[in-house]
């Protein structure tokens, strides 16, 4: 099946002071218009140890590659090149400083900032340069992390998943082993890698993330047929249609001519992406199960399985799902779930308090994470990150589901 990841965003503001004002009726100046991001474009840059910006993209954004030690304790061996990508502030406003933009696991933050940086020059944020830049492993930064030889390879290693864990229709040890040896092909595919460890470790509440797909059977009872395509009367009465799409999907998976078919795994592999954002996702995951449940795909099953929702992006787009799992399985605590027997009774604790989505995001971590036996050169462990002294303030900007 396909596993997705969440959008994360955090922000980091180099504040210079702040200063009482009288209060104002503010004007918004039209957006910057967003580019469509070119994959080959840095590789025209000459990277340098400086910053040197360049005007790119219709000069409305400039664009640096900036080169830096793969490993900073040998500063003299190989190197990555960083891209950057900064929407100047507006020339009209008073300059206040720098927002950087971030973004989740195996993601580009140039393409974030390409594409939609002009909405966040909102007209208290006009004063700020939007820089984002693509992470070690990711986007446009050189060189890319990819445990297969091409897409190809890529693409099989995922059409060969098995069932999501979890799945009832067949025995939960067996469920767990085929995922975990799934995982070490992975693993081993990677060992030749040079992977190195920083970022987070995934979503840590599984119980908030139940709770939110709870709310959508609340909100499509109030919604109606209109919006909710799998509306009834009551909360109870869509849950339990759920529960017979669910059963359904189990004993004859939908056909999806020219992809495959949608079962079990999809659907929630869909779930766990639509609880990240309720209010754009939710009608979209109705439509996708009043589909399912007529037994017949259209527009949203097949809008599900397209490329939005692949856990492989093309490597020069954005980024890999081999990079998504380096950075969980080295971040994580070392081996703490030594194989498949250690794992079942964390499973099974984690199904009950989240069915809905935790076989698909929790526990597919963490067995990923058990199965990866490929040690980190260099771990990040925060040591010193605090005692550095800045120009200016830093606000981290983050939040609490995600930190």
């Amino acid at each position: 099946m396909k596993l997705l990841s969440s959008f994360v965003l955090v922000a980091a503001l180099v504040v210079d002071h702040v200063v009482a004002a009288p209060q104002t009726v503010w004007k918004r100046q039209t957006p910057t218009p967003g580019q469509t991001p070119d994959v080959n474009y840095f590789s025209t840059l000459t990277a340098s140890p400086n910053l040197k910006w360049v005007s790119c993209y219709n000069d409305l954004y400039q664009c640096a590659r900036l080169e830096v030690p793969l490993n900073y304790d040998k500063p003299s061996g190989p190197k990555v090149k960083i891209a950057l990508v900064k929407l100047p502030a507006k020339k009209t406003a008073k300059y206040k400083g720098s927002l950087f933009l971030q973004v989740g696991l195996g993601s580009s933050a140039t393409n974030l900032v390409l594409i939609a940086g002009g909405l966040f020059q909102t007209p208290t944020l006009e004063g700020w340069d939007i820089i984002g830049w693509d992470v070690r492993g990711v986007g446009s930064t050189r060189p890319l992390l990819t445990c297969f030889p091409d897409e190809a390879a890529r693409k099989a290693y995922e059409d060969s998943a098995p069932k999501v864990l979890g799945d009832p229709s067949i025995p939960l040890d067996k469920n767990i082993q085929e995922n975990f040896d799934h995982y070490e092909v992975l693993a081993k595919a990677c060992k030749s890698e040079n992977a190195y460890g920083f970022g987070d470790t995934g979503p840590s509440s599984i119980q908030d993330a139940e709770k939110a797909f709870n709310v959508f059977f609340t909100s499509c009872t109030k919604a109606g047929n209109a919006t909710c395509p799998f509306h009834e009367a009551t909360p109870e009465l869509i849950k339990a249609r759920y529960q017979r799409l669910e059963k359904a999907l189990i004993a004859k998976p939908v056909p999806v001519p020219g992809i495959g078919e949608f079962n079990y795994g999809f659907l929630h592999g869909i779930i766990s992406f639509a609880v990240t954002d309720p209010n754009d996702l939710y009608p979209f995951l109705a439509g996708v199960m009043a589909e399912a449940e007529s037994g017949t795909a259209g527009p949203n099953i097949y809008g599900a399985l397209d490329a939005p929702l692949d856990p492989l992006p093309s490597a020069g787009t954005g980024g890999s799902f081999e990079y998504q799992v380096a950075i969980q399985a080295l971040d994580a605590d070392p081996y703490r779930i030594n194989g498949p027997k250690d794992f079942e009774p964390f499973l099974k604790n984690v199904l009950r308090k989240s069915p809905a989505v935790a076989g698909v995001s929790v526990g597919s971590i963490q067995l990923r994470n058990a199965a990866w036996k490929v040690p980190a050169a260099v771990n990040f462990n925060g040591d010193g990150f605090f005692d550095v002294r800045t120009r200016a303030t830093v606000l981290l900007v983050g939040n609490t589901a995600d930190p």
